[in-house]
């Protein structure tokens, strides 16, 4: 039986990770400190390479300068002993989840108006027109786009006609 906790410490202990710079631990990954500027995220099983590799790329092809607050960047993507690993970007900010409880709904109004904002902000963001489907992950490429990127030239007649 293979002993995922030994393969988990290995990895960690190959990235010069202690265990106690755990972040956090989602449905797919755990995420430790890695530096004063990055993550490494552990994904046992729960992910694909190809899944992985199609999310860095996305990531690469956001245009950054659209938003007022740093994006997701992937900037490697192993592969050892049955665990995917990342190193990313570390993104500063606090989940809503440990935010929200006990504010007062003059802070609630404050915290969505913020939300809010960053959600726009995120509408503004325009993809380069080479990316080439409509579903991030579609392996099958059930989504591809073979007639030009009808949405990008949808955002080019309504910026053209609202400047």
């Amino acid at each position: 039986m293979i002993d995922m906790d030994a393969i988990r410490n290995h990895i960690l202990e190959r990235y010069y990770v202690a265990s106690e710079a755990r972040l956090s631990s989602g449905m797919e990954a755990e995420v430790y400190i890695y530096g004063p500027q990055a993550v490494l995220k552990l994904y046992p099983g729960t992910a694909s390479l190809g899944n992985l590799l199609t999310l860095q790329t996305f990531y690469n092809a956001l245009d950054r300068q659209r938003v007022p607050y740093a994006l997701p960047h992937i900037y490697t993507i192993a592969q050892e002993a049955g665990f995917l690993i990342t190193i990313e970007q570390r993104l500063a900010g606090t989940p809503l989840s440990t935010l929200l409880p006990g504010r007062t709904p003059a802070h609630l109004d404050t915290l969505m108006q913020r939300y809010l904002t960053a959600a726009l902000a995120v509408s503004q963001i325009a993809m380069q027109p080479t990316w080439d489907r409509y579903k991030l992950f579609d392996p099958e490429r059930m989504s591809e786009r073979t007639d030009g990127d009808w949405q990008y030239t949808h955002l080019l007649q309504l910026r053209e006609n609202n400047p």
